[in-house]
């Protein structure tokens, strides 16, 4: 597993962004080199929900970005994804190498 510092900025519902809440936790795939894998994004808010439109600093874990640790560096530009939706635009600000023991 590969964890990133990144920031995020999730899209409105009115440019097409996830519809319903987006909260600490959520498993939304992450695009890398056409591909999309798994991920896990942290914050903490325990629950609040994220506001669409503002920068955010995230954890996020991804369950086979070490396939993609060539590619995944500092300043990559990825999008959040729920099926074929773009739920969050982003940008590594830091690579990790273990996540530990997050939940």
């Amino acid at each position: 597993m590969l964890v990133i510092e990144a920031s995020v900025i999730f899209v409105t519902e009115g440019d097409g962004g996830f519809v319903g809440h987006i909260i600490s936790g959520m498993q939304p795939s992450f695009s890398v080199t056409n591909d999309l894998i798994m991920c896990k994004f942290h914050k903490e808010m325990y629950g609040q929900p994220f506001l669409r439109a503002e920068p955010y600093s995230l954890l996020i874990d991804l369950s086979y970005g070490e396939i993609f640790q060539d590619e995944i560096v500092e300043n990559y530009e990825f999008t959040l994804n729920v099926g074929a939706r773009v739920i969050a635009n982003g940008i590594v600000t830091r690579v990790l190498k273990s996540s530990g023991d997050r939940t």
